[in-house]
């Protein structure tokens, strides 16, 4: 099988690359002496005391082999152990002394009324004289080892010792439960070898990237979800010793509650959900720190979707998995890396490949030409919905209330029923309306009867939007000018459907915002007659302009809906997805400049032949018009999410995805000319001229090498593959690094094991020949033990001969930075000890 053909990682090559590994050679070197580094955050100890203990076979602290003191500026360690203690599993402490302290990364961390005594966010927090936070290692032969002591250590650290008491050997009870938090939480290897990233220092904050700026938040996060699951005066440390208990005592943490629990318990809803907390309140208020940078912008739709993913998800707690070659080494590490690729490549393309294509084709087959007719009826009547509301309360203004509107739409109208219930003023559209569509395939139109029944009920409405016209008919100038604000708070339910599809908007639903409008348009128009020899003539001529701004602020919309298709000779399976639907924005602003000008003649005329005795009748049309204008789109602030299940009889795919955009100004600029002209002479046209021009360019502007908009998408979806045991979930992330660089990465996590896929767009250098370009393009793929794929595409472009065009992908692959196998472009692997098999 050729090399580029048979990895799933390098099918992948042309649009990813990046990331490297960890862990330490399979070969011991003599014995010396064990040197621990690491940090402490809670955010930054500063000033504690650091204890290194061996692990007893009852899962007790056992004899001290090494202490120290955490650096008061950045709380870093440093430890050195006898070689005596070398390979034996270690539990290394952090207590306070006098003077320790700890630079606060949550909301706050000492609650009081009195803001003099208060902690919060930044601040230095003196450690009492309780304190205790640890982590666990399975030890090192030899070397060096890095040992970060965090919240996270600390729940590993718990529930290795648990295991340990249980019976299990200390080191692989170490090992696994480091591997398992990270799993559970979604991050990558060891909890121990994770960064720390100080949250409260902005040059920490922009130095990092966006795995270790999630980690950290996650991490703080934790303890802000526990704090904010407690009781009012509940301390941090007893707050993370609750959570501790939660996770060891209660088998872990689940994705949801579900609705309408009241628990103390944590989840990971609530975990993603105080990490957007910290990132938008807090680490972005930093002074040195934007909300736009591309790897918080990053976070903030992982986190989003993350949390959108984990509503949807089970309420069964887990303290997630291990994969079966935890913490394996060198070549050992290698050739489990290598067995864990092909297993997936054969599942992926031979056994699992029309499941996973049928899992993906549910949403795909859910999309049609009646699914767009709904949408466009719903927007109709939401439209219409929208004029009823202003018109009714225009005419309670009046105290002439109606019980009813009607809103005119292109091909149709729509009558709006205005009731009450209760308080709430309600609008229902309950009708049949036509939606007319252009087929382009066919060059004809379609029309599709859809069959609406919506109920709005507004829970909030206020208009200050005044509109004003003038007909200045002396000077033949027609004037309207609208100006004001408007704000909307209503709740919405009901369905639109087709023959085929149908769309629900379940009951919970709403749409939050304010419009700010400032318009003005304004139309000159002119229109003369008169004689000419042998007949008469005409003009027309109409000038057009319109300017002004259209905002919307405080945009909140939440929709819970039900797509589904409905049974028929055709549809024997059909296909349903049950979700949400979110966006939120401060601020979605159009302005615009816009001039037509139209003129339009025509003349008639007759002469008489008196030689011949014939009468000519000549008639023409002259028509122009120019059309010019400027509309310029800014976005800020934007989350936009969706998440549901696609599923039929036989089966189902969970998705969930989230796109964030910010800073985004998008200026489109148009002009177009059109004329007409045609001369007929006795019915019979002698010349016709027709000709038209149009150009239209959009672009992001006030972009720079330094500022410019900020954007990322993350996708999530859980797959059912054959071949594999357990469900893949399959992470996709895209960030905006630059105006012409981005970042993407594909994760997929099973069971514990994990193959991470990135790219740089950094990483594709062209080089460009006189006949033959090249293209270099670097990938890497990485395992949850830190061996690394690092695979290089060399495209070449043969100018002359496209038979000489050539694409050879070679790879190596390493661990802890020690090559043990290559890969050649037909797919063999050749490890280090002179063996070799084929993926």
């Amino acid at each position: 099988m050729h090399f580029k053909k048979s990895i799933i990682a390098l099918t992948l090559a042309s649009t990813l690359a990046a990331c490297g590994g960890s862990s330490s050679s399979d070969t011991p070197t003599a014995a010396a002496p064990l040197n621990i580094n690491g940090t402490a955050s809670k955010g930054l100890i500063l000033g504690g005391t650091v204890t290194a203990y061996l692990i007893n076979d009852d899962g007790t602290k056992g004899t001290t082999v090494g202490t120290a003191t955490t650096d008061t500026t950045d709380g870093t360690y440093e430890l050195t152990l006898d070689a005596g203690n070398n390979g034996k599993a270690l539990i290394v402490e952090i207590t306070a002394t006098d003077g320790s302290q700890m630079k606060c990364d949550l909301s706050v961390c000492l609650a009081d009324d009195d803001p003099e005594i208060a902690i919060t966010f930044g601040e230095l927090y003196p450690l009492p004289s309780d304190f205790e936070l640890s982590a666990v290692s399975s030890g090192s032969d030899s070397g060096t080892i890095d040992i970060n002591i965090t919240p996270l250590t600390n729940i590993a650290a718990a529930l290795a010792l648990d295991k340990v008491e249980g019976g299990a050997n200390p080191a692989a009870a170490a090992e696994a439960a480091n591997y398992q938090i990270a799993d559970l939480l979604g991050l990558d290897g060891d909890v121990t070898e994770l960064p720390i990233v100080d949250l409260t220092e902005a040059d920490a904050i922009n130095g990092a990237d966006a795995d270790a700026l999630e980690a950290n938040l996650i991490s703080a996060a934790v303890v802000e979800a526990a704090l904010n699951n407690s009781v009012d005066g509940t301390s941090l440390e007893d707050a993370l010793d609750s959570f501790v208990t939660q996770y060891v005592a209660s088998n872990g943490i689940a994705d949801t509650e579900g609705d309408g629990v009241d628990t103390s318990s944590v989840s990971l809803e609530e975990i993603a959900a105080a990490s957007q907390t910290l990132t938008g309140t807090m680490v972005t208020e930093v002074e040195g720190v934007s909300a736009e940078d591309d790897n918080i912008a990053a976070v903030e739709t992982a986190l989003i979707s993350a949390e959108t993913e984990a509503a949807a998800g089970s309420t069964e707690p887990t303290q997630g998995d291990v994969p079966d070659d935890i913490g394996s080494e060198g070549l050992l590490a290698t050739k489990a890396f290598v067995s864990q690729v092909s297993t997936l490549n054969v599942a992926t393309q031979i056994d699992g490949a029309k499941a996973f294509e049928e899992q993906i084709s549910l949403a795909s087959d859910l999309a049609s030409d009646d699914l767009d007719a709904n949408a466009e009826a719903l927007s109709l009547a939401t439209e219409a919905i929208a004029a009823a509301v202003v018109a009714n309360q225009a005419a309670i203004a009046l105290k002439e209330p109606i019980t009813s509107f009607v809103h005119s739409t292109l091909n149709d109208k729509i009558v709006v029923a205005i009731g009450t219930n209760g308080e709430q003023v309600t609008y229902t559209v309950d009708q049949s309306l036509d939606i007319v569509d252009f087929n382009y395939d066919t060059g004809e139109n379609v029309t599709t009867a859809t069959t609406i029944k919506l109920v709005a009920a507004i829970a909030d409405y206020s208009n200050t939007i005044v509109e004003s016209e003038t007909d200045d008919k002396t000077n033949n100038i027609y004037t309207w000018t609208s100006k004001g604000e408007a704000s909307l708070d209503l709740t919405l339910s009901g369905s639109v459907s087709t023959e085929q599809v149908s769309i629900t908007i379940n009951d919970g639903s709403h749409v939050i915002a304010t419009l700010t409008d400032d318009e003005k348009e304004e139309d000159e128009y002119t229109y003369t007659e008169g004689p000419i020899e042998g007949g008469s003539s005409t003009t027309r001529t109409e000038g057009y302009t319109a300017v002004g701004s259209i905002s919307v602020t405080g945009v909140d919309i939440n929709l819970s809906a039900t797509i589904a298709q409905l049974a028929s000779t055709e549809i024997t399976d059909p296909i349903k997805f049950t979700g949400d639907f979110k966006i939120e924005a401060s601020l979605l602003s159009v302005a615009f400049d816009e001039t037509d000008q139209y003129e339009q003649s025509s003349s008639s005329s007759q002469t008489y032949d008196e030689s011949t005795g014939v009468t000519s009748y000549t008639n023409t049309w002259d028509s122009s018009s120019t059309d010019a204008g400027t509309e310029i789109i800014n976005i800020d602030d934007l989350t936009v999410s969706l998440s549901g299940i696609f599923s039929n009889s036989t089966k189902s795919l969970e998705a969930v995805m989230a796109i964030t955009a910010s800073g985004i100004k998008e200026t489109c600029v148009w002009e177009g000319e059109w004329s007409y002209s045609n001369t007929n002479l006795d019915g019979v046209n002698t010349s016709s001229n027709n000709n038209h021009y149009n150009n239209d360019d959009c672009n992001l502007t006030d972009e720079t090498a330094e500022t410019y908009a900020s954007a990322s998408i993350n996708v999530r979806m859980t797959l059912d593959v054959d071949g594999i045991d357990n469900d893949v979930n399959l992470e996709a992330a895209i960030q905006r690094t630059g105006l012409e660089d981005g970042i993407a990465s594909i994760d997929l996590t099973y069971g514990g094991n994990q193959l991470d896929f990135d790219f740089n767009s950094d990483d594709i250098v062209e080089v460009e020949g006189e006949t033959v370009n090249s293209t270099t393009i670097t990938a890497t793929l990485t395992n949850h033990n830190g061996v690394t794929l690092t695979a290089t595409n060399i495209l070449t472009d043969d100018a002359i001969n496209n038979d000489n065009d050539t694409s050879v992908i070679t790879g190596v692959i390493t661990h802890e930075g020690e090559e043990f196998a290559t890969v050649s472009d037909e797919g063999i692997v050749t490890f280090s000890d002179g063996t070799f098999v084929s993926l």
